[in-house]
């Protein structure tokens, strides 16, 4: 029953760990996902903020600006959340295995700047600096999560 539980937790940590990366990857690429007329946001996010693909895809400097932001910011928002979720599950987890997880750490640092700066992500990919990430990965890493 002890490896279940664990089974169960290792499991969590890696779904909400990889939706956390896998969101953070997509905020990165945003831009050049729409310059090619693609939306890679949920349309049930999108259409909580007024918006269907083709409202997002819509020039940044139209009406519509304001609410693409709002979406990308709530697309960052849910990221962080599986983050929370995830970070619960590793704390729970064997220590040795933890490190696998330190991608968590940068990719919180893409989804903080882009709820930051929510329209920026749409007109550039979004850049974290290296110090930055270094330093965050060893916090994390001697501190843990």
């Amino acid at each position: 029953v002890a490896g279940l539980e664990q089974n169960s937790t290792l499991a969590d940590a890696c779904g909400h760990g990889g939706m956390t990366v896998g969101i953070a990857r997509l905020l990165r690429l945003l831009p050049w996902h729409t310059s090619r007329q693609q939306v890679r946001l949920p349309l049930d996010l999108l259409a909580e903020h007024g918006l269907d693909e083709a409202g997002f895809l819509a020039e940044h400097g139209e009406a519509g600006g304001e609410a693409q932001g709002r979406a990308v910011a709530a697309f960052a928002r849910l990221g962080l959340e599986h983050s929370q979720k995830a970070r619960a599950a590793i704390r729970q987890s064997q220590k040795a295995g933890r490190a696998v997880f330190l991608l968590i750490t940068e990719a919180e640092l893409v989804l903080r700047a882009a709820m930051g700066a929510p329209q920026a992500v749409l007109a550039q990919p979004l850049a974290v600096s290296p110090l930055k990430a270094q330093w965050a990965l060893w916090r994390t890493a001697l501190a843990g999560f």
